[in-house]
């Protein structure tokens, strides 16, 4: 098992990075979009709170380059995390069923696709926020408040250390893998058994077609189940950047896991809760179907 795996970790690690950073290209405005919903709440685009809403206000005053905001921090450092995502993911199942002598189960891929989670957070985290802090900042000249504070990737990422240190990039690792981790773990779980069940007992190679429906549907469902705190989590994120720019003083609001999901249960309704989870499944089914089935492919062409 150990030689094994030892042989397959080159094309696991080779199948995720090229499958992330595709996945990512096709997904990014979606994920764009997502963010501004959940970030600015009912106050977006004056009252408009659909996803069309926000794409064509984003169209209108940013154009094309308003969607792909924070794609270079996903690009660089998304591409390795995804990496460490899946090839964690893989070792972990692989591991378990070692260990436990069982074939592959929905506990195995429950915990596997947790453990994977809580690995690649520690490079997923950073990436996440500066991503979500550029993807939310609006210059006043489109709706925003004063000028941005963040003009690159770089620029976000030197500049959110030098101003809240290492706990500033790490905003919310907890709040992440409270959101991620749950979905990593309905993910895998869902995706390992629609897999099986089109598959039957003779565990045949899927075509791409069906490992696309099979990615997408548990993709959006995860994603549906899960958007509470995905939620939270962003507003943990973003509101420190917030904090830190000009005009934005005040006790904050969203702290914790649980004080998040209440003050957005008490201001904003249990819709509130929800706010985004049409644009979290549209952008989570392709990114998810994308990158799995690129992810197969690949992983299938280079002998695993």
């Amino acid at each position: 098992m150990k030689k094994e795996m030892t042989s397959d970790l080159p094309v696991w690690c080779f199948s995720s990075c090229v499958a992330g950073l595709v996945g990512r290209v096709f997904c990014h405005p979606l994920d764009t979009l997502k963010a501004r919903l959940q970030a600015e709440g009912p106050a977006i685009t004056g009252g408009r709170i659909s996803m069309l809403g926000v794409a064509k206000s984003t169209f209108l005053s940013e154009g094309i380059r308003g969607f792909y905001r924070g794609f270079s921090a996903v690009a660089i450092g998304g591409t390795p995390a995804t990496c460490i995502y899946l090839t964690s993911y893989e070792i972990s199942k692989a591991s378990l069923e070692g260990a436990t002598g069982a074939k592959s189960g929905a506990l195995i891929h429950l915990t596997s696709g947790l453990l994977a989670e809580t690995i690649s957070c520690i490079v997923f985290v950073p990436v996440d926020v500066v991503k979500e802090r550029l993807q939310v900042q609006r210059p006043a000249s489109v709706g925003g408040i004063g000028p941005v504070p963040y003009s690159s990737s770089y620029d976000a990422l030197r500049t959110i250390v030098r101003t809240e240190g290492l706990k500033g990039i790490y905003r919310g690792y907890f709040a992440t893998l409270a959101s991620f981790g749950p979905f990593s773990a309905l993910y895998f779980g869902f995706y390992e058994h629609f897999k099986r069940s089109v598959q039957g007992q003779q565990e045949r190679e899927l075509g791409p077609a069906i490992t696309l429906g099979c990615a997408s549907f548990s993709g959006a469902l995860a994603a549906w189940v899960t958007s509470p705190l995905d939620m939270a989590k962003l507003r943990m994120q973003v509101e420190r950047g917030k904090k830190n720019s000009k005009g934005n003083k005040g006790p904050p609001k969203y702290t914790t896991m649980a004080k998040s999901l209440k003050h957005i249960l008490r201001s904003e309704g249990v819709a509130g809760l929800w706010r985004g989870s049409v644009a979290r499944m549209v952008f989570t089914a392709p990114n998810t179907a994308i990158t799995m089935a690129v992810y197969e492919k690949v992983k299938a062409a280079t002998g695993s």
